[in-house]
């Protein structure tokens, strides 16, 4: 069996259900292609996003409610 080249449109989750289905893209390649990704689960960082014209302190008091 021929190694697929997955390009990055193939992958593209916008698309990946449709090319699953019409064949450009195996279940079986799919598969091993998310098996082989690494794990960065340990890199993610907390996001914390302030509007615009608040201070911290005001989204605290916000979420308190």
């Amino acid at each position: 069996m021929a190694t697929k080249n997955l390009t990055p449109q193939l992958l593209d989750t916008r698309v990946l259900q449709r090319n699953v289905h019409e064949g450009a893209l195996s279940a079986d390649d799919l598969k091993a292609h998310l098996a082989a990704l690494p794990d960065v689960a340990g890199k993610g960082e907390p996001l914390r996003a302030a509007r615009q014209g608040l201070d911290d302190d005001a989204l605290d008091d916000e979420t308190e409610e």
